[in-house]
């Protein structure tokens, strides 16, 4: 196993990171990539690019509350307005 950063080992002792970090545009297309050694990626995120996918896939708008129910907190589409 990889050594883990000075204090994770306690806070987090189940996690491990392997890296091959990604940038994915909302239609699933690979915009950045690298491998598992130290990197940054900067990228400009176009939020309009995704108001269109939920436009065209409104996957927020087929929630089943009678099914399921989802925490406020945790709903992506929450501050979105498709809630």
């Amino acid at each position: 196993t990889e050594p883990q950063a000075e204090g994770t080992a306690t806070k987090y002792p189940h996690y491990t990171s392997w890296g091959h970090s990604m940038v994915v545009s909302p239609w699933g297309r690979v915009e950045a990539q690298v491998d598992e050694k130290e990197h940054m990626i900067v990228v400009d995120l176009d939020m309009d690019a995704v108001d269109e996918v939920r436009t065209n896939i409104p996957t927020g708008n087929q929630k089943r509350p009678d099914v399921y129910s989802v925490s406020p907190a945790a709903d992506p589409h929450r501050d979105r307005g498709f809630v």
